[in-house]
């Protein structure tokens, strides 16, 4: 098989993965088994692209943040004197009195930890394989991202074309509630990423009619949604993906006034969402946060076990604040990993966040890695105060942005596009720089 059409066939394999993962992977509870039908799949999908002897560089310091973050629920796993382990965890999660168990895991919950590695693990295995695609088959995977997108589009069409809004239940196994996700902020995640990728098209692929559209549509439909941190976030990736992108664009002045419109028309509905919606001040966001710092201060050397939240959040949980609901998430993603996992996890986010900065200043020239980039930071700002790459979905994408971000070829191609050509004109030759696009 020639190389060419090798690639064509690892682009369409992890494309559909991805597109399936966005139909099917909408549920935020773990232990789902559409979560694991998706990771077969995504397994079948990269296995040929990793195998392939060819493919292209990854940066080392990358390869080496990936690798850790893949290993780091594996070590919670290994056994250790269970002497040390006692001495380190605090008295909720020690053994009984005279127990005889030798042996101990870091986590306190090994079935939950073993989930999270082999989620961590696939989605690990997704990126290596994505990096080792050519550049030009990544951004192939764009139209497969946005094929799910139009897919939970049309979900919420006729989900709000009701008199009520429609709950379908027993086709997955979890409540459908907003496009086909559990949680309507985590469908307004989905929407917000494809933003900053509409604004590239409109701007830089000759498609603004039907991209300026596509960006009106999806603005309503967060405005639907009803999700105050989706709206909020949706307006500013409109705002700053026409800041950030239109440096080298040539879009009309009737284009800018026309976005300008539209975004004033989105702002007056995106207060009125805030304004309607009553913040719980006291069974809310700051007070699982507060608990929460409360675990870490305790834990934050070995932390209890990554899966583990639910029950451990438990242990320092105000009696008071206990009710019929219990709390599944931190709705704070950072302060969740550090509390599961403890120093290494806060060491890996740091890790994590300087490489994207590093790779912030390295993807000025190319739009289409500005786009990937703006989304991953507006999905790690809505990790601040929910959860979303505890989504199969959310966290299929996040790995595609990362990828992009992080690829070498568009960084060779974007070192290129800097360099200057000699040309002639009137029968002289000047030089002038090559433009992005």
């Amino acid at each position: 098989m020639k190389r060419a059409s090798r690639d064509n066939v690892h682009k369409t394999l992890v494309g559909t993965a991805m597109t399936l993962s966005l139909l099917l992977g909408g549920g935020t509870e773990a232990g789902l088994w559409s979560d694991a039908l998706l990771q077969v799949c995504i397994l079948l999908a990269v296995v040929p692209v990793l195998m392939a002897s060819d493919g292209a560089p990854i940066d080392r310091s990358v390869l080496i943040v990936v690798g850790l973050v893949m290993l780091a629920p594996l070590v919670q796993l290994l056994p250790l004197p269970s002497g040390l382990i006692e001495w380190l965890r605090i008295e909720p999660f020690r053994q009984p009195q005279g127990s005889s168990i030798s042996w101990l895991t870091i986590s306190t919950g090994v079935g939950s930890t073993l989930l999270s590695f082999s989620y961590v693990a696939v989605l690990g295995l997704l990126f290596l394989a994505i990096m080792r695609m050519p550049g030009p088959f990544v951004h192939a995977l764009l139209p497969f991202m946005l094929l799910g997108v139009a897919c939970n589009a049309a979900f919420v069409f006729v989900q709000y074309s009701a008199s009520s809004r429609q709950v379908i239940d027993g086709v997955l196994p979890f409540s459908i509630y907003s496009g086909l996700f559990a949680n309507r902020n985590h469908l307004a995640s989905l929407l917000y990423l494809t933003l900053p990728f509409l604004v590239y098209f409109a701007t830089f692929k000759n498609r603004g009619l039907a991209a300026g559209l596509a960006i009106v549509l999806t603005l309503l439909i967060l405005l639907a949604a009803g999700s105050r941190a989706g709206a909020i976030i949706g307006a500013a990736a409109v705002i700053s993906a026409i800041v950030f992108l239109r440096a080298q664009s040539r879009a009309s002045v009737a284009a800018v006034l026309g976005t300008l419109v539209v975004l004033g028309v989105y702002a007056m509905g995106t207060w009125t969402i805030v304004e309607q919606k009553e913040l719980d001040v006291v069974f809310g966001r700051w007070e699982f946060l507060r608990t929460t710092l409360e675990g870490i201060r305790e834990n934050w050397l070995l932390g209890v076990g990554y899966g583990t939240f639910p029950r451990a959040y438990q242990v320092y949980e105000d009696a008071n604040m206990i009710f019929g609901s219990f709390v599944n998430h931190a709705h704070n993603e950072y302060a969740e990993l550090v509390f599961e996992g403890g120093i290494v996890a806060a060491v890996l986010i740091v890790a994590y966040c300087l490489l994207l900065v590093r790779q912030g200043a390295l993807i000025r020239f190319n739009q289409f890695q500005k786009a990937a980039f703006l989304g991953i930071v507006f999905l790690l700002i809505h990790s601040a105060v929910d959860y979303p790459l505890r989504t199969m979905a959310l966290a299929v994408t996040f790995v595609w942005l990362n990828a992009v971000t992080f690829h070498a070829d568009f960084r060779v191609q974007s070192g290129m596009k800097k360099r200057r050509i000699a040309v002639r004109h009137n029968g002289k030759t000047v030089t002038m720089p090559v433009q992005g696009s």
